[in-house]
């Protein structure tokens, strides 16, 4: 091909496509060999699988052949065996006749059928063949019933004897003629099948001479377009980039494709005006870092509010230690006080028995104040001053079972029903117990005061999770309104009229300590759930190998 024509070649597919993509020159291109390939490797594909059946065609036909030719020798020993039968008395050539005709039957039989289902035209030739040389088989069959029906009916004598090798001769040749024309015809057969085995090798070898050229024909084109159309406006763009590199910025390059290297001098001019803007650009990423390093700002803000909240704590446990001694010093005294003037009232004169009841209840009154007030002073101490857990291997089902009866008395009283559902197996983890039990308490109290004056019922169930476990306890309280879910667990959020608010502050805390968390689901009217997830024994050997806390399981 001429390189005038392959300019036609490049005008055609320009039209083709609108000339607007390189990529389309590379496609059709591609799409050219990828289709000449198929092609041609299909259609070679086939003619090699043809070659392939006529190959195992003929390894079948030799297959008949060897069969056949079995056949014939089997044919030849029973005719021996009959010739045999005259010569010698004993039984044995009679029964080895026998069983060498009902052979022969047989395989002629099975073959014939097989036969009859051959695709060749020379199959119905080969069934005829066949036919008449099991007719032949079955005569002397027969025959040989008769000889040894009639065996020592007759004598034997030298014109009896050339009688019958004269006609076993006869069989004989008549057998051995069908057998070499059954042979004729499998030659035919496999002669049919080596020549369409030729033909196809030689279409292969002139598809193989067409793909080469075409190939080479290709190879040609696409590398005068390439250079054309790719090397020779790469080159020009180098040479621009190597003065703007001397910092010759008015340099522009100019082309009137409409491909991608159209493009790509679109872009280079774009980048050049873009260098002059650089100003704004930098501007921009110091404005984009400003709000990074602010961003980093507030993050170490909110550690540094972390471990101010902690030094809080450290200093709320101070004072909650001197609050707990300047303050319980007193309120002993006065519970001492109030006893006190119980005893002396029960003495009394019949001139103060008028005073006595108003008396004592004003003293019971002041009674419930201290105790009261004594019980929220607790309450803040252990908040402020809770000791660090103390692991070890703790069975969930047990601790379930202790704490429902524990709380049974309260729940008589208050109408509930408890239900305890533990795992289907022993449940370990590692925990301490007396914190596990006072969070359950907290939390089956806080279910007794939910419910409704009528009763209702307090679930608790235990159950193995993936990595740890889950206790769960589930109640038909009132529940807990939408807006107040989020702040349960704040320290001095209550919505009881007594009671500092610190209860479910404690479990949170004693939960986070034993490396899990405690969820609260809750909806007004249908009652309450919380879930406290704990880390498995294996999860925590595993975060104290890798000094890191154990992936959270899934609620």
């Amino acid at each position: 091909m001429t390189s005038r024509g392959f300019a036609g070649a490049a005008t055609g597919l320009r039209r083709l496509f609108g000339g607007r993509s390189l990529d389309s020159y590379v496609f059709i291109f591609y799409l050219l060999i990828f289709g000449g390939m198929l092609v041609i490797g299909g259609a070679s594909l086939l003619m090699v699988q043809s070659m392939m059946d006529k190959t195992l065609a003929i390894r079948g036909e030799s297959r008949d052949m060897e069969f056949v030719n079995h056949l014939h020798n089997k044919t030849y020993s029973l005719l021996i065996a009959i010739h045999n039968m005259q010569v010698f008395t004993d039984g044995k050539y009679a029964r080895m006749a026998n069983d060498l005709a009902n052979e022969i039957d047989a395989g002629l039989t099975d073959y014939l059928q097989h036969e009859i289902r051959s695709p060749n035209p020379e199959g119905l030739a080969e069934v005829t063949l066949l036919r008449q040389l099991r007719d032949y088989v079955q005569s002397l069959h027969k025959i040989t019933k008769w000889i040894n029906e009639h065996s020592g009916e007759m004598p034997l004598t030298s014109d009896t004897l050339g009688h019958w090798d004269e006609a076993l001769n006869h069989y004989s040749d008549r057998i051995q003629g069908l057998v070499k024309d059954i042979n004729r015809l499998h030659f035919d057969v496999m002669g049919h099948k080596v020549e369409t085995s030729r033909h196809n090798m030689n279409l292969i070898t002139q598809l193989y001479m067409i793909a080469a050229l075409g190939g080479l024909a290709l190879v040609y084109g696409g590398y005068r377009l390439h250079s054309r159309h790719v090397v020779r406006p790469v080159v020009q763009l180098a040479e621009a980039a190597r003065k703007i590199a001397a910092g010759d910025l008015t340099t522009r390059v100019r082309s009137g494709s409409r491909t991608e290297i159209g493009l790509l001098y679109e872009s280079f001019n774009a980048m050049v005006e873009r260098l002059q803007t650089d100003a704004a650009e930098l501007a921009e990423f110091n404005q984009h870092l400003e709000g990074e390093v602010e961003k980093r700002s507030r993050e170490l803000e909110a550690v540094q509010n972390k471990l101010s909240h902690l030094e809080k704590m450290a200093m709320l446990g101070q004072i909650a230690t001197s609050v707990n001694h300047e303050v319980r010093t007193p309120l002993n005294v006065l519970s001492m006080n109030v006893q006190l003037i119980g005893r002396l009232m029960s003495g009394c004169s019949e001139q103060c028995l008028a005073r006595k009841s108003n008396v004592a209840e004003r003293i019971a009154r002041v009674d419930s104040e201290i105790q009261r007030v004594s019980d929220m002073l607790e309450e803040f101490v252990h908040y402020a001053r809770l000791t660090p857990v103390e692991k070890k291997p703790l069975e969930l089902n047990r601790l379930l079972g202790y704490v429902a009866e524990m709380i049974s008395e309260k729940a008589a009283q208050a109408k509930v029903a408890v239900t305890v559902e533990p795992a289907a197996a022993p449940l370990t983890v590692p925990a301490d117990e007396h914190k596990l039990i006072q969070v359950l308490v907290n939390l089956c109290t806080n279910a007794l005061q939910a419910m409704p004056e009528a009763g209702g019922t307090l679930h608790l169930t235990a159950r193995a999770i993936r990595g740890g476990a889950q206790i769960i306890v589930a109640d038909t309280g009132k529940g807990i309104a939408g807006e107040n879910l989020d702040k349960i667990f704040l320290p001095f959020f209550t919505t009881k009229s007594a009671g500092l608010g610190l209860g479910l502050a404690i479990v949170q805390r004693i939960v986070e300590d034993h490396g899990g968390t405690i969820v609260c689901r809750s909806t007004p009217g249908d009652g309450t759930t919380f879930t406290v997830t704990l880390p498995g024994m294996a999860a925590v050997t595993d975060a104290v190998a890798a000094a890191a806390a154990p992936e959270e399981p899934a609620t």
